[in-house]
């Protein structure tokens, strides 16, 4: 998980300040667009040429069972934890750069900002990926969940650049231990010939968070402010990792929820 995430969320970082620069000197429209279509080609090239298919698990005769997925704490936690680290993310991408904006800082500086968050983040996995592994998920999602909200509220605090790229920095810092760390944990849910399902469950339920975070999150600008948006980020990130900390612990493979059953 954090090999994968690292490639991913780098690339995301690097993608930031590179159209950033660009649209400094090139404009917004469309030399940046154009990067994006050009990268997009590439890994449509990469993936039908290069990448090769994993080994095909042998079909058992599996079944997902949906109910036990609802009904379980543990599940319902990692999927209320993902859910709000993907709507504060939802403030980062789309609300921030608008709070630099009205603080006055140059297009490059902004980019510089929106280009910390992702790549710290995704530098970071190769390391808190495996560290999952040796203390568990609940220690990592939860210090993950409160170092973000110490990091969003210092965005309501402050848009100087200097502490804004370390507010970024941090942000990284604190998803990096979570992300990685929640995905394993739903994936600790199932036997490996079911673990698309699991995480297809839980992803869903995280990736929906982008969607509420940028209604609740965005009303609330709308409202009282791009401050005050933040500092929203902020309490509930900060309710979610306390949350996380109450309910987690680690599942063990006698607790499975989605077993194989052997078909007739």
């Amino acid at each position: 998980m954090g090999l994968n995430e690292f490639a991913g969320y780098t690339a995301v970082g690097l993608s930031a300040l590179g159209s950033g620069l660009l649209a400094e000197h090139l404009g917004i429209r469309p030399e940046p667009f154009i990067v994006g279509l050009v990268v997009v080609a590439l890994g449509a090239m990469l993936s039908s040429l290069v990448v090769r298919d994993t080994q095909t698990i042998p079909h058992r005769g599996t079944r997902l069972r949906v109910a036990p997925l609802f009904r379980d704490r543990l599940v319902r936690t990692c999927a209320r934890t993902g859910l709000v680290n993907n709507a504060n993310d939802a403030f980062a991408w789309a609300l921030l750069p608008l709070l630099l904006t009205k603080a006055k800082l140059s297009t490059p500086e902004i980019a510089a900002v929106a280009a910390t968050y992702p790549i710290v983040w995704g530098i970071l996995q190769l390391f808190t990926g495996p560290l999952s592994d040796r203390i568990g998920r609940r220690v990592p999602i939860v210090a993950g969940m409160l170092l973000q909200a110490g990091a969003l509220a210092s965005f309501s605090l402050t848009q100087q650049l200097g502490p804004s790229i370390a507010a970024a920095a941090v942000l990284g810092i604190g998803t990096a231990l979570a992300y990685p760390a929640l995905i394993a944990a739903a994936a600790d849910m199932a036997p490996a010939d079911r673990r698309p399902s699991a995480l297809g469950f839980f992803r869903m339920w995280r990736d929906a968070g982008y969607v509420a975070g940028a209604l609740i999150i965005g009303s609330v600008a709308d409202i009282w402010g791009l401050p005050a948006a933040a500092a929203v980020a902020a309490l509930v990130t900060a309710a979610s990792g306390l949350d996380a900390g109450l309910n987690l612990r680690e599942k063990h493979s006698s607790e499975r929820l989605i077993e194989p059953t052997m078909s007739s």
